[in-house]
């Protein structure tokens, strides 16, 4: 089984990991047909769940989750109405997610 990809979130160096095969949902107890992505922790790491085939909305939907979960973790507060760097990180992970589908989708069409 192909390990789920790993990418490091900036400015905190930490590590996220992108699970988007059914093996790897399977390892992380996830039941493709309940949901579309998730946000998880599994032996102490962060995992997005996503979609085999890149999805717009659910990768933003997901990496809103993960920007509030690592700015909380740390201590980086933020509400209702002070919420840009939420943005930011937002949008950080979603070019994070879109690159490791990018080197997959390089990955195939070598194969073809």
């Amino acid at each position: 089984m192909k390990k789920p990809a790993r990418v490091w979130v900036e400015p905190y160096k930490f590590p996220l990991y992108i699970a988007t095969s059914d093996e790897q949902w399977e390892l992380l107890a996830l039941d493709r047909n309940a949901m579309e992505g998730a946000v998880l922790t599994h032996k102490g790491k962060m995992y997005v769940a996503l979609p085999e085939e890149y999805e717009e909305y659910v990768t933003w939907h997901e990496a809103h989750h993960v920007a509030r979960l690592i700015n909380d973790a740390h201590n980086v507060p933020t509400d209702a109405d002070e919420h840009e760097v939420d943005c930011y990180l937002q949008e950080s992970v979603v070019r994070l997610i879109k690159s490791v589908y990018a080197k997959q989708l390089k990955k195939d069409m070598k194969k073809v």
